[in-house]
């Protein structure tokens, strides 16, 4: 997606080019029109926080929604798509693996996958590396185990914001 997304752009940059070159001023104004009403054209998820456990809704309502909410505001302001799935095992197999399953099924830029039940999380995404997605991982599972559920959510999604932007 984000590469379709810079192709977008890039080919509407070279069309504005071309045109300012020939004087075509107005020609320039409607390829960037078009180039804004495309990168518009990508639509924001359902919901960006999905809880397939469907156990922490009730305690975690607020927080799933300001988390909800920050990915909306995120996806709004970059175009990225961040997601969050929160599962409730996954059954013995790689966290990563299960990370980047869950990325190309939900057509994500990123994807945070808690696995709740494991105890696990797996941090995956464009321009991530490995070692990256462990340290968000990491972080956000200490916070988690300190009961700091909303700093934790927060800062992995900031992370992987960051991450992504490298």
């Amino acid at each position: 997606m984000k590469k379709t997304f810079t192709a977008i752009i890039g080919a509407a940059g070279l069309s504005m080019a071309l045109a300012a070159c020939s004087g075509g001023e107005e020609a320039a104004d409607a390829t960037e029109e078009t180039a804004e009403a495309e990168a518009e054209a990508v639509e924001a998820p359902d919901a960006f926080i999905v809880d397939q456990t469907g156990q922490l809704a009730g305690e975690l309502g607020e927080t799933m929604a300001a988390v909800d909410t920050r990915l909306g505001e995120h996806f709004a302001e970059t175009g990225h798509n961040v997601q969050i799935l929160i599962v409730d095992t996954t059954e013995g197999g790689d966290i990563g693996a299960a990370a980047t399953a869950a990325m190309g099924e939900a057509g994500s830029d990123a994807m945070i996958y808690v696995a709740a039940g494991d105890q696990r999380i797996g941090v995956v995404g464009e321009g991530i590396d490995a070692a990256e997605g462990e340290q968000i991982a990491s972080d956000m599972a200490d916070a988690f185990d300190n009961e700091d559920f909303d700093g934790g959510f927060m800062n992995g999604i900031d992370a992987t914001a960051a991450a992504m932007s490298n």
